[in-house]
């Protein structure tokens, strides 16, 4: 998954651990963390948050308890549903003006076809409509014009 980390994920930077024959001295270890959270703010940067995770989980393996690590994996973290969110309104907000235009040309041919007393065939395009927008009124009139030129109920109109 996105957020879980795994030894393989993480092989080349614990393999640097485990050929490491002396502990790392205490300016290694800011050296390096400093590495991984540099790294990380660069793929945070470039919005590529999955990978700012994995150089800020890094840090972990030689600072178990670091507290920048943690917050700034909460940031990529919280970024990455933020912009997910955005980008799934951006979407629907698309997908609601197609329907707004599909609704706009529907309408116009249906109004054409029954303006060529093309009946059935108007009927047929607004039923479509009725389906993917009930709630349009214009929508409602043509259905009550339809069926007064054809005297017969339509399916739709209630």
């Amino acid at each position: 998954g996105f957020f879980r980390s795994s030894r393989e994920e993480h092989a080349d930077t614990l393999d640097f651990f485990d050929q490491a024959e002396k502990p790392l001295t205490r300016e290694e270890t800011r050296a390096m963390r400093t590495f991984f959270l540099k790294r990380g703010d660069l793929w945070f940067k470039k919005k590529a948050y999955d990978r700012a995770v994995e150089e800020y989980e890094n840090v972990f393996l030689i600072d178990p308890m670091n507290a920048q690590a943690s917050q700034r994996i909460d940031a990529a973290r919280k970024t990455l549903v933020a912009e997910k969110k955005r980008e799934w309104r951006r979407r629907r907000t698309l997908k609601s003006k197609a329907l707004a235009d599909e609704t706009v040309i529907s309408l116009r041919a249906a109004e054409a076809l029954m303006r060529e007393k093309r009946y059935w065939e108007a009927k047929v395009m607004l039923n479509r409509l009725a389906f993917l927008d009930p709630s349009q009124r214009r929508l409602k009139q043509l259905l009550r014009e339809l069926e007064k030129e054809t005297g017969k109920d339509s399916d739709l109109e209630r």
